[in-house]
C-alpha cells in the first residue's frame, strides 16, 4: 500500500520547514552575537584585573597567601 501526499500539503509542509529553519538560524545568530559580546567583556575584565597584579606581583602573592591562610583557618 502506497500513501501519497497531495501537492498542496507538501507545499505547506515545505513552507513550515523553511519558516522553522529561518527562525532557528535567527536564534543561532543571536546566540553567537551574545557569546561574542560576552567574550569581549570577559577579555576586558581579565585585562583590568591582570594589570594591578602585573604592577605589584609581590603584593598580589602576599594577598593570595593571606587569603588562603584565612580561608583555611575558617574551614577547620
Amino acid at each position: 500500500m502506497t500513501l501519497t501526499i497531495p501537492a498542496t500539503e507538501r507545499l505547506r509542509a515545505n513552507d513550515a520547514v523553511e519558516r522553522l529553519a529561518k527562525a532557528a538560524h535567527h536564534v543561532v545568530d543571536h546566540a553567537a552575537a551574545r557569546a561574542e559580546a560576552l567574550g569581549e567583556k570577559r577579555d576586558a575584565w581579565v585585562r583590568s584585573v591582570g594589570q594591578p597584579i602585573r604592577n605589584r606581583p609581590l603584593s598580589s602573592v602576599m594577598i593570595a597567601v593571606v587569603a588562603g591562610l584565612v580561608i583555611g583557618r575558617l574551614l577547620r
